[in-house]
This record gives C-alpha cells, sequence and structure tokens, in this order.
C-alpha cells in the first residue's frame, strides 16, 4: 500500500460526548475507540496495530497528547520535524522528544540523555517515570529531560517494545484487529485486558531501545492535572515574555552512560 499521511484519533466511548460533534469531519476509519480505559499502553497499542495490520506495515508513528500547552507551535513542529527526518522505517529505536525541566514535579517521567558529540539523538542512560523528589533532584543536577509522551517511530519499533514488555496484551489485540475490530468483541476483550501505562510499563523497562533529542524552549506543559491547569489559568506559570512554561535557567550536561 502506498504511503500516506493520516491523522488517527484515539478517544474513550466513555467520552463520546465531548469528541463526537469535534471529529465529525474525521473520516470514521480514523477514529479509533477504546470501550473502556486500560492504560496509555492499549491507548497507544490499539491505533498501532489497526495500521500496521490494515493499512501499512512501514508506518512511521508520530504520537501527540491532546493534553498539552505549546506557546510557540512552530519551535515545536521544527522539533517534530526534524525528529521524523531523523527516523527511518527500518530503525530499532523508540525516539522521544524531551523538554527541559524548570523544577522537580513528581507527575513527570525523566530522562537521563548519554553524552554525545553534535547535536541530534542520544541515546538514554535511565528512564525514570514519577521519581521520589531526591531522585528527580539528582537527574535534573545531571541533565535529565521531561517525558513528553511525544514520539517517532516505525511501527516494528514500537510493536518489539510491546514484544518485550507486554507480549499478552500484543497477542490479545492483535487477534482482535486481524479479525476485524467488531465492537462487542473488543468490548469483551477490553474487559479481560490487564490496565498498563505506557511510559512506566513499556518505555520505562526498555532504555537500550530508546534515544531522545532535546526540543528547544517552546513553552511547553503538560495540561494533564488540575494544578497544571490551574496554574496555567492563573496566569502563574507565564514567564516574564508573556508565554507560558519553562525557563533555560541553567545549562547541565548529561552524564555518560
Amino acid at each position: 500500500m502506498p504511503s500516506e499521511r493520516v491523522v488517527v484519533v484515539v478517544v474513550a466511548e466513555q467520552h463520546r460526548g465531548f469528541w463526537a460533534r469535534e471529529l465529525t469531519d474525521v473520516p470514521p476509519a480514523n477514529i479509533v475507540v477504546q470501550p473502556r480505559n486500560r492504560g496509555t499502553a492499549a491507548g497507544v497499542l490499539l491505533p498501532l496495530l489497526s495500521i500496521y495490520l490494515r493499512r501499512d506495515p512501514m508506518a512511521r508513528f508520530l504520537v501527540l497528547p491532546s493534553d498539552h500547552y505549546v506557546a510557540d507551535e512552530a519551535e515545536l513542529k521544527g522539533a517534530l520535524v526534524d525528529a521524523i527526518r531523523n527516523t527511518q522505517p527500518d530503525d530499532r529505536r523508540v525516539l522521544l522528544l524531551g523538554m527541559t525541566p524548570s523544577g522537580f514535579d513528581p507527575e513527570y517521567g525523566w530522562m537521563l540523555p548519554a553524552l554525545a558529540d553534535g547535536r541530534g539523538p542520544r541515546a538514554i542512560c535511565r528512564f525514570v517515570e514519577k521519581p521520589d523528589r531526591e531522585t528527580a533532584e539528582d537527574l535534573m543536577r545531571r541533565g535529565a529531560l521531561l517525558n513528553a509522551f511525544i514520539f517517532v517511530a516505525p511501527a516494528k519499533a514500537l510493536l518489539l517494545l510491546f514484544e518485550r514488555t507486554h507480549p499478552r496484551m500484543l497477542g490479545m489485540l492483535s487477534r482482535c484487529v486481524r479479525e476485524g475490530m467488531e465492537r462487542a468483541r473488543l468490548e469483551r476483550l477490553y474487559e479481560a485486558l490487564p490496565t498498563a501505562d505506557f511510559s512506566r510499563d513499556v518505555l520505562q523497562p526498555s532504555t537500550r531501545w530508546l534515544s531522545v533529542t532535546a526540543v528547544p524552549d517552546c513553552g511547553w506543559s503538560d495540561l494533564g492535572t488540575p494544578a497544571r491547569i490551574q496554574l496555567y489559568l492563573s496566569g502563574l506559570g507565564r514567564r516574564p515574555d508573556g508565554r507560558f512554561g519553562a525557563e533555560r535557567s541553567r545549562s547541565a550536561e548529561a552524564e555518560a552512560c
């Protein structure tokens, strides 16, 4: 099948009242509806399999969460374009985009890049999802980046992560997708499907198969918690230049693996 750019939206059935009207201009085939919440691992794997098995096994994926704020969209777009250019269909690694932290936040994942000559993707020495304060502060001192849940990868590279970490989930969803993703069957499957977090349960144990590229300051924030939304709405997170996000106040260098 010839390659093409396709936007696939992943939604939850229980949120239909919020997304149904918003997605009227999206082809139904490009909307993947999960019958219930089984964590972000299933949220990534189901659309991954639907494209890999039914459309294009050589597809490259760019995954973007919907609950983020970006002050400088052009800056982030440039980083995304570079990440796509640095990812080939036969790559075995998943390339994550890392954001510079401005302080400790227990709800983020932290990635410690390896030292490398020049700019561009680097291997990851350590990946810690939601660390304690002492660990996060140590990682900050050593030049760690925040996991924004934005990444680029060939389909096969992502499938290999699931094969190593969640073979049962991979097998269950693969069979369902191959047999047509019939709604009643998918609902029964999700009742038995284990709940798993993509960052904690798939990325964290797969460090050797990950790389990271640092995103220039773009005023990024994850608005996935009430506290961060309140910070944004109150204006307390805005910098002196009026943008929202982290200031680059340090130049820590990452340690070698």
